[in-house]
């Protein structure tokens, strides 16, 4: 954690109370400001994809990459028999268009600045306009008018740090882990009894580096006996958050970041009509398109080439090659 495997002589209680001073400096630091680091634009489906190695259960719905389309079981279902299999799936016809902020398989999604239609990185010339969407109880609802699949530009959500090691057990879906890398995990699928190395089965807890000297300055005047030393150990991180944001304004950032919050619009319909949140244009940044493999929360863009929209071939994130029409 921080860079640093906790000593194995310390006591439980002083290692958990170190990590909750961590866990505190670090939501504050996650909160202030948009940093880059944490701000990531993905394909998403209205479903969770749907995986080989997952059993699935009546009822449940999902998206099925190769043929583009939502499925519903219509009974208990072993893994690796596929969508297609009428005995046990069934197509859907009218889906109802909502990504749930913690869709399993995926990244969870924090908060939320655009939803477009198209990959807005592959198109960087067009500007693409981005759909409404608005919040409910199943996640965020994205207007009707949209396809198979949404871009979604959001901010990594905040998730607790922790020293608890892992053993030999069953696991559920988002359950953490300290491992000996000397990283947190969480569980991505709905249970695993494998270790977090297998990151199909788990996820890294992101921790970015340009919040790491802070919350480690800041954890260590929360925990300085001595009121000196922690006046100077707190004076100390706060600098060091000064000159990260400084460095990012004076890159720009400041010109964008009060044009990133989506405006809220009333939509006159029935007697009271609603409200939608319409997207901001989109600002540059990591664009990750659907796989059916577990989603790392901080990768590196691997694509080898930008569009050119001449009609080339684009290779995408995923190593997948795409043709811009």
């Amino acid at each position: 954690m921080l860079s640093i495997t906790p000593d194995p002589g310390i006591s439980t209680e002083l290692a958990q109370q170190w990590t909750q001073f961590c866990n505190t400096r670090l939501r504050y630091a996650w909160s202030i400001w948009d940093w880059p680091e944490l701000l990531v634009t993905q394909e998403r489906a209205f479903r969770p994809v749907w995986r080989n190695d997952q059993n699935y259960f009546a009822n449940d719905e999902l998206y099925f990459l190769p043929t583009t389309s939502y499925y519903k079981a219509i009974r208990d279902v072993i893994q690796g028999d596929p969508p297609t299999d009428t005995n046990f799936w069934a197509p859907i016809t009218q889906v109802d268009k909502y990504i749930g902020y913690d869709q399993m398989g995926q990244q969870p999604i924090g908060e939320i600045f655009g939803v477009y239609n198209i990959n807005p990185r592959l198109f960087p010339s067009l500007q693409p306009p981005g759909i409404k969407f608005r919040p409910s109880q199943y996640g965020v609802d994205v207007s009707p008018f949209s396809g198979p699949t949404v871009f979604i530009n959001f901010k990594i959500p905040f998730q607790k740090l922790t020293t608890d090691p892992w053993v030999q057990a069953t696991y559920q879906y988002g359950q953490s882990v300290f491992w000996t890398d000397g990283n947190c995990y969480a569980v991505g699928v709905a249970s695993t009894t494998a270790p977090p190395s297998d990151t199909t089965q788990w996820y890294q807890i992101p921790l970015p580096s340009v919040l790491a000297e802070y919350v480690k300055t800041a954890a260590a005047g929360d925990a300085a006996d001595d009121q000196a030393a922690e006046q100077t150990l707190l004076a100390e991180s706060e600098e060091y958050l000064h000159q990260e944001v400084n460095r990012l304004m004076g890159q720009g950032q400041a010109h964008y970041y009060s044009l990133r919050r989506p405006q809220r619009y009333h939509f006159p319909y029935g007697l009271g009509g609603f409200w939608w949140s319409v997207s901001g244009p989109w600002t540059g940044g990591f664009v990750s398109t659907l796989t059916d493999a577990l989603y790392s929360p901080l990768p590196q863009d691997r694509r080898l080439v930008l569009a050119d929209e001449l009609g080339d071939a684009v290779v995408t994130e995923t190593g997948q090659e795409i043709l811009v029409q």
